[in-house]
């Protein structure tokens, strides 16, 4: 029997026999079509009207669990609803025809599970996209002797790590598969994955949010949009299973293959990868990373992306230990409470209560400000090419305004950015974004100023680019 594909981005089609939960007597011909477009079940009957085996679906439509068995195995179909079904009805044979469409968000292969509570993974393998790079690993070894030619694998370092707040280990491992035809060739290819390991089972639902925060941790590194490419679970003896979601209709295949691109690989950071780690697991400022990836895995116009950045820094700024206010939160709340009961019956209620709403955030810096504070306090050499040679104040009141204008889209000012502008200005941006979210997780001004300049590039767009203001 052959096996399906392990892929997330793999596209296969299957038939098979279906039935939901308790309904195994009323097996379902159906195709089961896997691709970018989603997971797809096309069934040869509508289970609309089936009484859902939970009592608190809301809509018969919907469907926590769908049992499939194939010629490639058993298939668990977790979380899907019926898009659409029709009705024919043959008037010779005085018989009707359905057919429904199912769509789902998460597909198991090689088991079957009656209840959600019944999925508890001790472990699970995951390979990302251009992992390869990122662990900076030699698997092979070219060997040319006298009458001996060939490649011999290498001993591949591996790493272990233990996150405190998830009581979890992460480690990574590898498979090196080999073929062969023993008159011509001998292939030996290398394929390394990370395996998050709980200290006890866990439903798929939690490794699928540890595993994504791995996947942007990986993105932030590499600087650029990582994807999970396969998430299996393999006892190494009777069962291996593979876990597929929807893909990213965007996936794109690409390979880092530039050695002078910005990359903090593990290399660079393999010393302190525990506490990075685990910093990054339990961090303050997980708005400003999500913001973030959204610059990596977006096509965002040059207005949009600066205000994403924008959106980021203001965000970090505000959830870090750093003071951000005038006065302490009593004192402000003793001086508003004078303040408004100073006007209260001598203005509308609508404007009292409009007041009230905005001296909420009043005591708390401004964004001009915060863009000063955090400018200053970065690195000399990484400042100088982010100022694209203004001062410290000029150069936050270029960003308020401009994020003002297009925040809002008041008055116009003369220091709008023009479109070659905000291509050097969102570079400025995006360092000060990444610099802070390199600090949150203990990645050191050096690491980071080391990769910067790997880049000649982005340095060089920076430094040219300063004569544009």
């Amino acid at each position: 029997m052959s096996k399906i594909p392990p892929g997330i981005y793999d596209e296969f089609e299957l038939k098979g026999y279906w039935w939901t939960i308790g309904n195994e007597e009323e097996r379902t011909p159906g195709i089961l079509s896997y691709s970018k477009s989603g997971i797809q079940l096309e069934l040869f009957k509508s289970y609309k009207n089936e009484k859902p085996f939970n009592d608190t679906e809301q809509s018969y439509n919907r469907h926590q669990i769908v049992l499939g068995e194939t010629s490639k195995g058993l298939i668990t179909l977790i979380d899907g609803f019926e898009i659409n079904s029709s009705t024919s009805f043959n008037f010779y044979t005085e018989k009707s025809f359905t057919t429904s469409n199912l769509i789902f968000n998460t597909m198991i292969t090689g088991t079957h599970y009656n209840d959600l509570n019944e999925i508890k993974l001790p472990s699970l393998t995951v390979y990302f996209s251009n992992l390869e790079m990122w662990l900076q690993y030699q698997p092979f070894e070219n060997v040319t002797e006298e009458k001996r030619v060939g490649a011999f694998s290498n001993i591949i370092k591996t790493f272990e790590i233990y996150i405190d707040c998830l009581k979890m280990k992460i480690s990574s491992t590898y498979t090196i598969y080999s073929k062969n035809n023993i008159f011509e060739f001998e292939h030996l290819n290398y394929q390394p994955f990370i395996v998050f390991t709980p200290d006890e089972p866990k439903s798929l639902e939690w490794f699928q949010d540890v595993i994504w925060k791995f996947k942007n941790f990986l993105s932030v590194l590499m600087d650029s949009n990582v994807y999970i490419e396969s998430i299996k679970y393999d006892d190494y003896s009777t069962k291996t299973l593979n876990v597929y979601t929807v893909p990213f209709k965007n996936y794109k295949k690409e390979k880092l293959e530039r050695l002078n691109v910005f990359r903090i690989d593990l290399p660079s950071i393999q010393d302190n990868l525990e506490e990075i780690l685990n910093k990054w697991y339990s961090n303050n400022i997980e708005s400003s990373i999500l913001l973030y990836m959204q610059s990596l895995t977006r096509d965002i116009v040059f207005e949009d992306l600066f205000l994403v950045y924008t959106k980021a820094i203001e965000s970090a700024h505000r959830d870090s230990n750093v003071e951000n206010k005038f006065i302490c939160d009593e004192e402000y709340t003793k001086t508003t409470k004078k303040m408004l009961s100073a006007v209260k019956g001598d203005i509308p209620n609508d404007l009292y209560n409009k007041l009230d709403a905005t001296l909420k955030y009043a005591n708390e810096f401004g964004f001009q400000r915060r863009i000063k504070e955090i400018v200053q306090s970065l690195n000399p050499s990484v400042q100088e090419l982010i100022l694209v040679g203004k001062t410290v104040k000029d150069y936050a009141d270029m960003i308020r305004v401009n994020r003002d204008y297009y925040t809002h889209y008041g008055d116009e000012s003369d220091i709008l950015f023009k479109p070659n502008q905000f291509f050097i200005i969102n570079r400025s941006l995006k360092l000060i974004v990444l610099n802070i979210i390199l600090r949150e997780i203990n990645i050191s001004d050096d690491v980071f100023v080391s990769a910067l300049e790997h880049d000649g590039y982005f340095v060089e767009a920076l430094q040219n680019g300063a004569s544009l203001f």
